[in-house]
Parts: C-alpha cells; sequence; structure tokens
C-alpha cells in the first residue's frame, strides 16, 4: 500500500521516533480545530484523514517532510501554535 510506504519514508525523515505520531488521539486532534463540528456547517464527513504528526525541529526537517509530501502526493497542513483558536485566523 503506498500509504504503507510513504508513512516507512516519512519515519527515516526525522531525527527522533518521537517526534513523528501515528497514534490516533494525535491525529484526531490535528485534523481538527478549536471551532469544533457545530462550525464545520456540514462538512466534516468529508474531511481528509491526517496520515501523520510531525515535529520537526530544524529548517532541515520541514524541507525534507516538504520533499516527501510532494514526492508522495500527500496534502501537507504547516500547523503553528495552535494560537488561532477559531477556525482561519
Amino acid at each position: 500500500m503506498v500509504q504503507d510506504e510513504a508513512l516507512r519514508a516519512l519515519s527515516e525523515l526525522v531525527a527522533r521516533p518521537d517526534w513523528l505520531s501515528l497514534e490516533p488521539q494525535e491525529l484526531a486532534w490535528a485534523g481538527r480545530d478549536a471551532a469544533g463540528d457545530y462550525r464545520l456547517y456540514g462538512v466534516a464527513d468529508r474531511i481528509g484523514r491526517v496520515w501523520a504528526v510531525v515535529h520537526p525541529r530544524t529548517s532541515q526537517e520541514v524541507a525534507a517532510v516538504v520533499r516527501w509530501a510532494a514526492r508522495y502526493q500527500v496534502p501537507l497542513v504547516a500547523r503553528g501554535g495552535g494560537t488561532g483558536v477559531m477556525g482561519g485566523a
């Protein structure tokens, strides 16, 4: 499966294993914002599933993750500190 191959390749990019999460709870958290379901206007069921959460520590790791996403044609969403608590902030 392409996803398995892609995730194996991703795990090789980060310096430490704890900087990559495939844990269901963290994936669910990463796929939402503080606006909650009521602000999704009926599109919650069409939102793509998060494959992984990566915590790159260097600009080189960020660049490697961007190249990985391009190679495997995986949408990449960068997330800051989560300070914009209402969607689109």
